[in-house]
C-alpha cells in the first residue's frame, strides 16, 4: 500500500529525472531555487570570527544601521556587524552593502 502511493507520487512529479519527465530547459533556466544560494564573488571566502565560521549570502537586507554594532572584519578590511544587544556566539552577522543595505552572513558550523 505505502509502494503504491509512493510510486503514484513519484509519477506524479513533474522534475524528478526520469526520462521525459524533466522541465525544458528554457523553462528550467529561469526556474526559483528553494534553497539560499551563495554569491560567487572572489572575496566571499569562509570568515572565522568568535570561534565560528561563516559565509555571506547572496540576500540583501534592509537594516537601521544605527541597529548594528561592530564585531570584527572579514580579514580583508571589511567591518562586520552584529545587531545590538547580540551576544557572542552570533546568529548572523552583517557586511554592508550601502547605505540600509546589509548583506546576512550565515553560520555554517
Amino acid at each position: 500500500m505505502v509502494t503504491a502511493a509512493c510510486a503514484l507520487a513519484l509519477g506524479a512529479c513533474k522534475d524528478n529525472g526520469l526520462k521525459d519527465r524533466n522541465l525544458p530547459y528554457t523553462e528550467a533556466q529561469h526556474r526559483e531555487f528553494r534553497y539560499a544560494a551563495y554569491q560567487a564573488m572572489p572575496d566571499n571566502m569562509p570568515v572565522s570570527l568568535h570561534g565560528q565560521h561563516w559565509l555571506g549570502s547572496s540576500e540583501v537586507m534592509r537594516i537601521t544601521p544605527s541597529l548594528l554594532v561592530p564585531v570584527g572584519d572579514n580579514g580583508s578590511g571589511t567591518t562586520l556587524y552584529a545587531l545590538k544587544g547580540a551576544k557572542a556566539p552570533y546568529d548572523r552577522i552583517y557586511s554592508s552593502a550601502g547605505g540600509n543595505s546589509w548583506h546576512p552572513l550565515l553560520r555554517i558550523n
